[in-house]
């Protein structure tokens, strides 16, 4: 955490960690340092809370556990869901952006020295798939199923019907990989008056900006 020293009329030089908050020269003193607290105390909340979730991360991704990834999801998704329901703007610190930055974080620690693992493509988005795996599966449902081959099955464009059907043929080993489960789903989406259903709330993303961006994937 970069820490930042500024002056402030009745203080002396003031040294604080620099979180998200915007330092404003003409607001009480009392009440930033309070706005600055209030942060450190989540902060340090959210890094237990992201430690405790890279260590199932971490397990998931070293054992490829459908239902692993499927705790990391459940585990994620009461912060995509207080998110949806604030009736208004969440502090930055408190987005869900945040959260997941800060998980991605701890999983690269944990997998960095992991023979065959790259770390990088544990981002935000990889987290945000296991959110979807969460809403579009039950944890029975996925036992003994690849992974790589669930991912493809959580568009929102494919029926329910499809999405199970699919499932099944995973779970019976007949693909050989996830790109023959991709070329089934994108046939699968593309067949004539195949309706287009509502996004549910973890295709809403909060942008850096505190905007939420449609996603269609």
């Amino acid at each position: 955490m970069r820490k930042s020293k500024i002056k402030i009329p009745g203080y002396e030089d003031l040294e604080f960690d620099e979180y998200s908050e915007p330092i404003d020269l003409t607001e009480d003193p009392d009440k930033f340092l309070e706005r600055l607290h209030k942060e450190k105390e989540y902060d340090q909340k959210l890094d237990a809370v992201a430690e405790g979730i890279a260590e199932v991360a971490e397990n998931a991704i070293r054992s490829n556990r459908s239902q692993l990834f499927w705790d990391v999801g459940n585990l994620l998704l009461p912060y995509q869901e207080r998110v949806s329901s604030a009736s208004g703007r969440l502090p930055k610190y408190e987005q869900l952006k945040g959260v997941l930055e800060r998980v991605k974080e701890k999983v690269g620690k944990h997998v960095a020295n992991a023979p065959g693992i790259d770390r990088k493509t544990y981002g935000v988005p990889y987290l945000l798939k296991m959110i979807r795996v969460r809403e579009k599966f039950t944890r029975e449902e996925l036992e003994g199923a690849d992974y790589p081959q669930v991912q493809e099955l959580i568009h929102n464009y494919l029926s329910d019907e499809d999405r199970r059907s699919l499932l099944a043929r995973v779970k019976s080993k007949e693909f050989a990989d996830f790109m023959e489960v991709r070329a089934l789903v994108k046939e699968a989406m593309h067949r004539p008056s195949r309706p287009r259903p509502e996004l549910p709330p973890s295709e809403i993303q909060a942008s850096p900006s505190g905007n939420r961006n449609r996603s269609d994937f």
